[in-house]
């Protein structure tokens, strides 16, 4: 089958390429090397221009984009986003970034990073830094609500799957409806 609209799919075909490739071309093949290396912060909230560069040159880069270019042209669904975005970048490994981003953020794959770096960000090295890092986390916990994760207001104290719990947030005892 190939990669298309439907994201179902892509991260048990991505688990499967990367194994079958390490199976037959070794675990130091080149093309698992830079695969790894453009997909290392495409689950990240941060922005692209914030992320690590991936280098621009290096052993056996010219001949993973075109192993990478091959495999995505056979595998992608002509016209799919996935394909567009690898016809429309001349970097095929800047492509597999994309691509490996765009699936990743549309099947919600990158939601459990995504609470993972919120939950638990960078400390501040300096005094100065600390407004600069709380702008920049409340920038990006807006980013991954409108991505889809739940506000953090809504996890805490209470379960999120019970509508018990969140009715009596609403009304206190006596029946009365209660001000947040």
């Amino acid at each position: 089958p190939v990669l298309g609209e439907d994201k179902r799919h892509f991260r048990e075909w991505h688990y499967k390429l990367k194994a079958n490739l390490k199976a037959v071309l070794g675990h130091s093949c080149n093309i698992t090397k830079w695969m790894d290396i453009a997909e290392k912060d495409a689950c990240s909230v941060k922005k692209e221009s914030e992320q690590d560069p991936f280098p621009e040159v290096g052993v056996g880069r010219s001949e993973a984009a075109a192993d990478i270019e091959a495999i995505m042209i056979n595998k992608l669904q002509e016209g799919s986003e996935a394909y567009l975005i690898l016809k429309r970048e001349s970097d095929k490994i800047r492509a597999w970034r994309l691509i490996y981003a765009w699936y990743v953020k549309v099947s919600g794959q990158g939601l459990q990073t995504t609470m993972s770096e919120l939950m638990y960000p960078s400390a501040a090295t300096k005094d100065e830094e600390n407004l600069e890092n709380v702008e920049k986390w409340l920038d990006d916990l807006r980013e991954a609500t409108n991505q889809g994760m739940d506000p953090f207001n809504d996890m805490a104290g209470h379960d999120n799957n019970s509508q018990e719990a969140r009715d009596s947030e609403i009304q206190g005892e006596n029946g009365s409806e209660r001000v947040r």
